[in-house]
Formats: structure tokens, C-alpha cells, sequence
């Protein structure tokens, strides 16, 4: 079981329960952020390379395309990306 968690400590049901561990001093101090850039992942990418032509072909196979929703969403990946 990962200390993080806690300890396993009998319970006078007969079971185990956790008990919570104190926060080591590393972790008393947050750490800096870092800005994961997603725009380098191959999801991403592939999104933008792509997403017009998927669009475009889902339209034409269904009649109707995908909800707005969902492409909604799909830009707001890109958005979040940059």
C-alpha cells in the first residue's frame, strides 16, 4: 500500500483501516508549475492535421455530421493547446 494513502492499522471489527500519515517535509512546499505543452503530443497533432478532413468526412457518410458539441470540443483542445 503506498504510504501516501496511510498506514494499515487493525479495527476492532476485525478489519484494517487507514490511518493518515503526516505530509513528509518535501511535500510541504507545492511545486513549481510546469506547463505540460500539449501541442507536442502526437493526439494533438493528429487533431489538427486532421480534424477538417474527419469533419468533412463524417458530413458526408452520415448527412449530418457530428453534434456541434462535439466539435466544439474538439476545438477547445486545440484552444487549450496553444
Amino acid at each position: 500500500m503506498p504510504a501516501a494513502l496511510g498506514t494499515a492499522i487493525p479495527s476492532t471489527r476485525g478489519g484494517a483501516c487507514l490511518k493518515p500519515t503526516s505530509p513528509s517535509p518535501a511535500s510541504d512546499t507545492p511545486a513549481p508549475y510546469e506547463r505540460r505543452q500539449p501541442e507536442e503530443t502526437t493526439l494533438y497533432q493528429v487533431i489538427q492535421d486532421h480534424l477538417d478532413t474527419f469533419l468533412a468526412q463524417v458530413e458526408q457518410e452520415t448527412g449530418t455530421g457530428l453534434p456541434q458539441f462535439v466539435k466544439d470540443e474538439f476545438e477547445a483542445f486545440l484552444e487549450g493547446g496553444i
